[in-house]
Formats: structure tokens, sequence, C-alpha cells
């Protein structure tokens, strides 16, 4: 009797731990991607770049308002976008760092 406790409760704590190292794991992550995200959003302005990428700055409609607005929106456009990408590619790296850590540990504890 004492051993099906003994089996239950280790069975129990070692599915808590994967159930906490995994979903707590991918929501804490993505909780800091998205806040992370929409900060970089708020600071640059990348949505609001895309959504007017073709008009001049300021409602300047005239010759020189395109020559240097629709420009100036592209770069903007094109330095977010590496940024955006550059970024999201270092927090998936981390998360499938963050992934493969008990798999490593326990292929270590295993085999030496």
């Amino acid at each position: 009797m004492v051993f099906v406790y003994l089996v239950h409760r280790v069975v129990y704590r070692v599915a808590e731990f994967f159930q906490h190292w995994y979903v707590g794991g991918f929501r804490t992550w993505w909780n800091f991607v998205a806040h992370s995200v929409a900060w970089f959003d708020r600071s640059f302005g990348w949505r609001v770049t895309v959504k007017h990428l073709f008009q001049p700055l300021y409602k300047d409609f005239s010759a020189l308002g395109y020559i240097l607005g629709v420009p100036y929106r592209v770069a903007r456009f094109f330095v977010g976008l590496v940024f955006y990408v550059v970024f999201l590619f270092f927090a998936a790296s981390i998360f499938l760092l963050w992934l493969c850590v008990p798999p490593y540990l326990l292929v270590r504890i295993i085999f030496g």
C-alpha cells in the first residue's frame, strides 16, 4: 500500500514538473514576447508606418512631402521589419533551448 502511494506521488510530481516546465514556461515566454512586441510597436510605431506607408509625413501633400516622406516611411518599415525578425528569432531560439533542457539533463543522467 505504501509502495503504491509512493509510486503515485513520484508519477504525480514528475507530471506536475513537466506541466509546470512546458506549459508554464510557454505562457511566460509568450507573455514576454507579446508584451515586448507591443512595447516595440508603441516605441517604433511600426503598425502606423505600415498603415500610412505611401503617404507623406504630416499630411504634407506637396512634392517635397512625397519626396521626403515616402522613402522615410519605407526605410522605417524595413528597419522595423529587420528588428522584429531578429527579436523573434532570438526569442524563439531561447524558447527552443528552454524546451531542450529537461531532455538533455535526462540523457546526461541516464548515459553519464
